[in-house]
């Protein structure tokens, strides 16, 4: 029987093959799916809002390196968690998640690869290696190979899977952020008073170039380092010292100071500890004792005098 018979056969149209007919031959009614122009009640509104919204997606998905449509998928989850969350079911929210991200990309041109432009071999020359780019044993290499060697290949999953998983999650969460900063109570800045909108309950500035202006407006007076005396400019109002070495040096300073004198466990020479864990006068007897510790648990110990008073001190 003919495509035409088939087509207009009621058994295969209607019948028991019906759906066969149409995947093998195809459907002369059927329409190209566009979801920007299908009918209903928009999530995000009014349309000076959903076009605001748009535009920032559009920069979003703009910063790729592949392909425009590389943060397709992960904006389109973004947006469609922000919208679960606010209380619409899944399948609006994800209808809308999907109008929203093709709006964008068609805000930035981008016009999506044929099947030929989709290969591998489109971008990538059969007798160059995908990874470091060097030459192809042609003679040795099998149908599809891409790298010269596997480390190559090894070194470009890992590659692949490292990047990729760090971009996905940027896009996605600043996809999110898109609609819940829009959705968001409007506050004034601590600095300009400028009206901004944040995702973020504890930020008080609109932009980065307004929180620095109000840092340094609120500088702290320089002072001086009780440890090495130089001037500095403190961070904090808590800081007391020029940098970590001399926190930790002026630390201990004050330990010794504060700590009373106490007799060495070895030698019962008086001493004044830098800590208050510290037992011993000097590392020569800390040393002692160590040696002492390692021979009792070999067994080759020699039992003194010293050791005799030492194991006693320390089973009393």
């Amino acid at each position: 029987m003919s495509l035409r018979g088939k087509v207009n056969n009621p058994l295969y149209r209607n019948g028991l093959f019906s759906g066969y007919t149409e995947y093998r031959y195809g459907d002369r009614n059927s329409r190209v799916y566009d979801p920007r122009k299908r009918k209903g009640r928009r999530i995000v509104s009014p349309q000076k809002k959903r076009d605001e919204l748009v535009r920032r997606i559009a920069i979003l998905l703009d910063d790729w390196k592949s392909s425009p449509f590389e943060h397709e998928a992960q904006c389109r989850y973004g947006l469609r968690i922000a919208f679960c969350r606010r209380g619409h079911d899944w399948h609006r929210s994800d209808q809308e998640a999907e109008m929203l991200v093709l709006q964008a990309l068609d805000k930035n041109g981008a016009q999506r690869p044929d099947w030929m432009e989709g290969q591998p071999e489109f971008t990538y020359s059969r007798d160059r290696c995908a990874y470091c780019g060097g030459p192809m044993d042609m003679d040795d290499a099998t149908p599809g190979q891409r790298y010269c060697s596997p480390e190559c290949a090894r070194s470009a999953l890992e590659r692949r899977f490292a990047g990729a998983q760090v971009g996905y999650n940027i896009v996605r969460r600043s996809a999110y952020r898109l609609v819940s900063k829009s959705n968001a109570t409007p506050r004034p800045c601590a600095h300009c008073g400028k009206d901004f909108r944040s995702d973020e309950p504890h930020v008080r500035h609109c932009s980065i170039v307004c929180a620095n202006r109000n840092r340094e407006a609120k500088q702290l007076q320089r002072k001086q380092c009780p440890n090495c005396g130089h001037d500095f400019q403190p961070r904090r109002e808590t800081q007391q010292c020029c940098s970590l070495s001399c926190s930790s040096s002026y630390m201990h300073k004050q330990a010794r100071e504060a700590a009373s004198e106490r007799a060495c466990a070895v030698c019962n020479t008086s001493f004044k500890p830098s800590s208050a864990s510290r037992r011993y006068c000097s590392r020569s007897c800390a040393r002692r004792v160590s040696n002492l510790v390692q021979r009792l648990r070999k067994g080759n110990a020699q039992l003194n005098p010293w050791a005799f008073d030492y194991m006693f001190s320390q089973a009393a």
